[in-house]
């Protein structure tokens, strides 16, 4: 069957139904069209993401990207078992079929859209690069952005010291992968079964979401897209290995060692079609560096706790060329701490003492 291009994948023209179209019920012609809503966000696009995003780039970004990816990804599954699926169910439908790339890029990007917007929000106005009453002994780091509400979640704060020594050591290993890519795709903040938390890029169209994000406490619905489509999943779909905390297996397997130089075996790549590649630059060496162990768990499965996007069309408008250093530097300013941390410690519970 002839591929479809990427200037070959629009809609058919008008006037022209081919067969199998006139044979649809007025049902499922209702639930293809619906399958994608204008995008919503958690918040508005009318004050922009502060220093990280202006108005005009988070519009965009949020708006005419996300929706370009689903219209593109409907055009592909027209009138196919795919168009009532969610773009979730499309990840995974496709991630195995090298005959469907085109339509995978289109819906993983948008599922990785989607959650790196959702795992952000806008500054206050009144702290955006201003130091807390609570944090301004000079020993102690600024709190940036909504930093405060970190304290809020001690475990989590507890692991990221363990794992990069403070907060300013995440960022900077988290910025040095963003800095290292040499093209686009998505760096991640990913934690293993046991808590332990590393950096991890995937470029292209490459994905760490996987396995079922409503047991994960994350937001089930694409950006863009019907509720309904979520909801019809089938539950074997999201059927998790041995445990709630796999995510790789439905995208076609995980990443490559997140720790330069290990041992650690790894199933598939998270994208059997583009290539894609997962690092960590320092740091996360607590159960991670001892590499994978099948009978604890240890190692073996990582799941994705934030992202953000390294294209540059999130940077080139307001930061320049050469600005993906400030956009890197900038998006703490807008992370969604309350959201992270909730999320993290329901996953993994009650803080516990240092070295345990």
């Amino acid at each position: 069957m002839q591929r479809l291009s990427l200037q070959s994948a629009r809609p058919l023209i008008r006037g022209h139904k081919p067969l199998a179209a006139s044979r649809l019920s007025t049902t499922a012609r209702s639930r293809n069209q619906a399958q994608h809503l204008p995008p919503k966000l958690p918040y508005g696009t009318e004050n922009g993401l502060g220093e990280f995003m202006s108005e005009s780039t988070l519009t965009e970004v949020a708006t005419v990207y996300q929706k370009g990816l689903l219209d593109r990804l409907s055009d592909l599954t027209k009138e196919t078992p795919q168009a009532s699926q969610s773009v979730l169910q499309n990840v995974i439908s496709f991630a195995q079929d090298r005959s469907k790339a085109l339509e995978f890029n289109y819906a993983s990007q948008a599922l990785n859209n989607s959650f790196f917007l959702d795992m952000l929000k806008p500054p206050e106005q009144s702290s955006q690069s201003q130091k807390s009453e609570e944090n301004s002994n000079a020993a102690e780091e600024p709190l940036y952005g909504h930093e405060k509400e970190l304290m809020e979640y001690p475990y989590l704060k507890q692991r990221i010291e363990l794992s990069f020594g403070s907060l300013a050591g995440l960022k900077s290993t988290f910025g040095a992968a963003g800095m290292g890519m040499f093209g686009s795709g998505w760096v991640w903040l990913v934690a293993d079964n046991t808590g332990d938390l590393a950096v991890v890029a995937t470029y292209g169209s490459g994905t760490m979401l996987i396995r079922s994000r409503e047991q994960k406490g994350l937001q089930p619905n694409v950006l863009g897209e019907n509720r309904t489509a979520t909801q019809s999943a089938t539950p074997s779909a999201f059927h998790t290995r041995s445990n709630n905390f796999s995510r790789f297996e439905e995208f076609g397997g995980t990443s490559s060692s997140p720790v330069s130089g290990s041992n650690m075996r790894f199933p598939l790549d998270p994208n059997p079609i583009t290539p894609s590649r997962s690092m960590s630059l320092k740091a996360a060496t607590n159960a991670l560096a001892r590499g994978n162990d099948e009978r604890t768990g240890v190692g073996y499965d990582l799941i994705p706790l934030l992202t953000c996007s390294i294209h540059e069309h999130c940077w080139l408008r307001d930061h320049g060329v050469w600005g993906k250093k400030d956009y890197l530097t900038n998006y703490w300013s807008v992370v969604d701490w309350r959201k992270l941390g909730s999320t993290y410690e329901r996953l993994f519970g009650a803080p516990r003492k240092y070295g345990a």
